[in-house]
């Protein structure tokens, strides 16, 4: 047997061999990526899901407070994200609904302040309208 027929029958067995492993490779490279994707669209769903409860229980379940009203948004979360197949343990939920707490509430404060701030502004526009008022009228009367 020569050196070329021994090439021949390593690389008729090698290149199968390769072209396997590399086919491999590339599937499990996509399993990785999809389940990357799957899990980042399930976080965004989740906080979606989240934030739209929390509006919900705060609008629909005014007469509840503070654990009794977690309680219920827990419960819609759960539900929710269990008809989509989106797994999530009670107390990643708890923390999404806080963190969505706290933006809601931010919200509310800073529409607060704004609304406090474009009181002051009118109230000092008007002031100082109505002193440039008086001031043109004493001038008016004194000439």
């Amino acid at each position: 047997m020569n050196w070329q027929e021994i090439l021949n029958q390593a690389l008729s067995i090698l290149v199968p061999a390769l072209a396997t492993a590399i086919a491999g490779w590339f599937a499990y490279l996509g399993n990785r990526l999809k389940n990357a994707y799957q899990e980042k669209v399930n976080n965004e769903t989740a906080q979606a899901v989240v934030k739209d409860v929390v509006q919900f229980v705060e609008q629909v379940y005014t007469d509840l407070h503070g654990k009794e009203k977690l309680q219920k948004a827990i419960e819609q979360v759960s539900t929710i994200l269990q008809s989509k197949g989106i797994k999530i343990t009670e107390t990643e939920i708890m923390m999404l609904i806080e963190s969505a707490v706290f933006s809601l509430n931010e919200g509310l404060t800073n529409e607060k302040q704004e609304k406090e701030l474009d009181n002051a502004v009118k109230e000092l526009t008007e002031t100082t309208e109505d002193l440039v008022e008086k001031e043109i009228n004493e001038d008016n009367s004194e000439g």
